[in-house]
């Protein structure tokens, strides 16, 4: 998902771009896969961030100390 900047309403109330990764990742049901591995990258051109969400089909993969 590319977006180039967050909304005033989302600048005003403090959202993170990875807080804005987690709505899209909701919001657009990327979560709604048969082995629960959906994942979402999510750029943010304005802040120059990167955010990517995996669902809990690849994050019970993940060893705690590989995630930033």
């Amino acid at each position: 998902m590319l977006e180039p900047a967050l909304d005033a309403g989302d600048l005003w109330a403090g959202v993170t771009p990875r807080a804005r990764a987690l709505q899209l990742f909701a919001s657009l049901a990327v979560w709604d896969t048969q082995f629960n591995n959906g994942v979402l990258v999510y750029v943010l051109f304005a802040d120059h961030a990167i955010e990517i969400v995996a669902d809990r089909g690849f994050s019970a993969r993940v060893d705690r100390s590989e995630e930033r």
